[in-house]
């Protein structure tokens, strides 16, 4: 019993964070676990998929009420029943579009977010920030690792642009990968693929595992599936989540 409202405060936790309602020594104490709790991380993710999906259900459901009120903003007062104004095609059609979009796009993309929820995690940390170079940084660093350690890819990534022309040649590999990483949990899919082929050396396995998530959240399916097939196939840290991943994908 204890554990359960345990649980449920945590998640009680995470909804305020993501509501910007929850108390800075709270929040701050929130991101430390954030950091060192793989699963309290997955959860996380998985609470924002959810409430994009909500925000999304939402308009439809404002708009399926805004059909079924006649003086509604979709339909003009009319005497003759049998003339339909210009307003109650284009409700007509939005309708249609939001029911396709439900149907065929959003179904494959329930698949994948779960997937990701299951088998996609960030790094534990920033590579960059892992080598000497960052040392000499400063408050920004500092606010580039404190966000990305409490889930805000978002800002993260804003700050971490403004960080491009201050790092050598020699460093650049590390710099876009973090970029790519940045891009890619911050739902910007191809940004991040543009990044991914900036990194010339190192990076193996990690590169070809992310990257092939990039593909798949940017809908070349095809490719994420030979990308994800070439890491199964191969022994890897990643060969057992991607055999498993080529069982699931759509």
């Amino acid at each position: 019993m204890n554990q359960h409202n345990l649980d449920k405060n945590k998640l009680a936790k995470l909804e305020d964070y993501l509501a910007g309602d929850l108390p800075p020594a709270e929040e701050k104490q929130l991101r430390q676990e954030l950091a060192t709790d793989r699963d309290l991380a997955k959860t996380f993710e998985l609470l924002k998929k959810i409430k994009s999906q909500h925000r999304f259900q939402e308009t439809e459901s404002r708009l399926r009420k805004a059909m079924e009120r006649p003086t509604g903003k979709y339909f003009r007062e009319e005497k003759s029943p049998y003339i339909f104004r210009r307003g109650v095609f284009i409700a007509i059609a939005a309708m249609a579009l939001l029911l396709l979009v439900s149907k065929f796009i959003f179904q494959e993309s329930d698949v994948v977010s779960s997937l990701a929820a299951e088998y996609l995690s960030p790094p534990q940390s920033l590579s960059l920030f892992r080598s000497g170079e960052s040392q000499q940084g400063g408050q920004q660093e500092q606010q580039i690792i404190q966000l990305y350690e409490a889930g805000d890819y978002e800002n993260a990534l804003k700050l971490m642009k403004d960080l491009q022309s201050r790092f050598e040649a020699e460093h650049s590999s590390e710099f876009y990968f973090d970029l790519g990483i940045l891009q890619l949990f911050a739902n910007h899919p191809s940004e991040a693929l543009g990044s991914f082929q900036n990194v010339k050396t190192g990076h193996t396995f990690d590169l070809q595992w992310y990257r092939a998530w990039a593909l798949l959240f940017a809908k070349q399916n095809e490719e994420a599936k030979a990308a994800f097939d070439e890491l199964a196939t191969q022994p890897n840290p990643f060969q057992k989540e991607a055999q498993q991943l080529l069982e699931f994908l759509p």
